[in-house]
């Protein structure tokens, strides 16, 4: 997940001055530890509307460090949102039932960028390492210079892996990180209620949503 706290520091290794800038209250990545919305329910994350990214060179081979996508991911997390808002929050790593650090880390300051009911909805189809962890296959996106990817801010998303031995050059791309400009007063960054509706900021999807989930409905009833 984007827009989540990074740690405060460098990589955390046994000193008592690494420990204490890893909890610095901003992290590396400019994300605070614990956002804050005056008045309302928590959230542990700085959500954008979408992610914008555009192809500064072509990406159409396997390891052209291509951005991967875990595609559906996002029902499976506004899940996760909804039982810790009911819980009383605060949303997001630190939250009901998402701890923000992995703890069986080698250093046991580990971050989880997605709970782990993600690891266990894409099992089927996940690759394990030696510590029996499960990592799911992303959906990778292969686009031409020029080419655009808009991502929903809860679709986990990452840079795969460049392989030079595939004879992959280097990945050019920028990102944006877009925000509509109507988000209420105080909750620009930060906007909990988008967490809670996938669709809020997308009022052209809503008609199509409404649609895909009475399919859904008609045919659980069969």
């Amino acid at each position: 997940m984007d827009g989540l706290w990074s740690g405060g520091g460098p990589i955390l290794q046994s000193r008592d001055e690494d420990t204490t800038e890893w909890y610095r209250e901003a992290g590396t990545n400019g994300t605070p530890l614990e956002p804050r919305v005056p008045g309302q329910l928590q959230a542990n994350i700085l959500n954008f509307t979408c992610l914008a990214g555009i192809a500064l060179s072509d990406q159409l081979e396997d390891g052209d460090g291509q951005v991967g996508l875990l595609g559906g991911a996002h029902h499976v997390i506004r899940e996760v949102y909804e039982r810790q808002a009911e819980s009383g929050g605060p949303i997001g790593p630190g939250g009901p039932g998402w701890g923000r650090e992995h703890t069986e880390a080698p250093n046991g300051h580990g971050l989880r960028y997605y709970p782990d009911e993600v690891r266990t909805a894409y099992a089927a189809t996940a690759a394990s390492t030696s510590d029996g962890r499960l990592w799911p296959r992303p959906d990778i996106i292969k686009l031409r210079a020029g080419d655009g990817v808009l991502v929903l801010h809860e679709v986990p998303h990452a840079a795969t892996r460049c392989c030079e031995e595939l004879g992959a050059s280097t990945r050019y791309q920028v990102y944006f990180r877009l925000y509509r400009s109507d988000r209420p007063e105080g909750k620009q960054g930060t906007y909990p209620e988008a967490l809670l509706d996938t669709w809020l900021e997308f009022e052209g999807m809503h008609k199509t949503v409404r649609e895909q989930e009475g399919q859904e409905a008609d045919r659980a009833r069969l």
